[in-house]
């Protein structure tokens, strides 16, 4: 049976396996089994992987013959009008009508061409995003969420890694803390503290458009220190008149741009969180500094004491000492 849709390499791999690993190991959790399925690909050779992507060669042609079908059919379902107003189009506009498209841009092509056959895919990258080993690197912090319609999904950042290696989880496996607590049989790598940090992120970031917000115009003059508006008073900032987001410059010598069209405010609170994540990791940091040099000190502390004992004991050493009889 063909799919409705293509199914990427690892969905194909976990789709084989899941089952089989299930019954290997019945008692492990759901987690357990998306973790194993993720340690058996990565460990897979190429020459393994052959089958699932020969299956996934098959899906393709496939799909693409019944969409060239289902195209044949809309067309032959089509009726063709004709009317005498037809005649009366002028060869300009016949001629205008059979010119090709306008070829797409270079770029444009090599990327395409380069989507089609890379892999993974983005399915895949999300599947490995979601298996990442959270025992190798736990979680940190959470950057993000999705807005899934099968359940949202939390970013999460990773202690040891950096921000384009964070790792995905089902948020509505870490609210269920709330209801089971952090030993249930589907623990989330994100902890109910950082849950709720999050959770007060996010409720801190509508507090401030709703308070900011007069006449329907935010205000981002006079922010408080901890304001999460700090990061969109500044990319307002940068997009006054000649200043670097106003437009795309067309100088020779810079590199090409392009013109991204995104939420003001969703992007504003991307980077206060990005930012955040990096003041978190540098204070982690100097705690860790702190910690090392206080144990230092108490190192140094003993071996002082230690040297203050032997000199007391050499110097007592010396007064009992009798004096060598002549």
């Amino acid at each position: 049976m063909v799919p409705a849709r293509k199914t990427s390499l690892h969905p194909l791999f976990c789709s084989a396996q899941r089952a089989q690993l299930k019954e290997a190991s019945p008692d492990a959790s759901h987690l357990d089994i998306t973790k194993g399925l993720a340690t058996l690909w990565k460990a897979m050779s190429a020459e393994e992987r052959q089958p699932y992507i020969k299956q996934h060669e098959e899906e393709e042609v496939a799909l693409k013959a019944q969409k060239q079908s289902a195209d044949h059919r809309a067309a032959d379902a089509t009726p063709v009008e004709t009317s005498k107003d037809d005649s009366d189009h002028s060869t300009a506009d016949k001629s205008s009508m059979l010119k090709p498209k306008a070829a797409m841009p270079t770029s444009t092509v090599k990327v395409n061409t380069r989507q089609q056959h890379s892999l993974p895919t983005e399915e895949d990258d999300e599947q490995l995003r979601m298996d990442v080993d959270w025992s190798a690197n736990p979680a940190e912090l959470v950057l993000a969420q999705t807005d899934h319609p099968t359940g949202a999904k939390l970013l999460v950042k990773r202690k040891g890694c950096s921000l384009e290696d964070y790792g995905l989880c089902d948020m509505a496996t870490a609210k269920r803390q709330r209801l089971q607590g952090s030993d249930g049989t589907e623990a989330s790598p994100v902890s109910l503290e950082m849950l709720e940090e999050w959770e007060a992120f996010q409720k801190s970031c509508k507090m401030a458009v709703f308070n900011g917000t007069e006449d329907g115009e935010l205000d981002l003059d006079d922010l408080s220190e901890n304001s999460p508006l700090k990061a969109c008073a500044f990319l307002g900032k940068l997009r006054e008149v000649h200043y670097p987001l106003n437009k795309i410059t067309k100088r020779k010598h810079e590199q090409p741009d392009a013109m991204m069209r995104v939420p003001t405010l969703g992007l504003s609170f991307a980077v206060q969180r990005m930012l955040h994540s990096q003041t978190v990791e540098k204070d982690a940091v100097i705690s860790d500094l702190k910690e090392k040099l206080l144990h230092m000190r108490g190192e140094m502390d003993v071996l002082q004491m230690t040297i203050d004992v032997a000199q007391a004991n050499s110097a007592k050493a010396q007064l009992v000492t009798p004096e060598p009889e002549e």
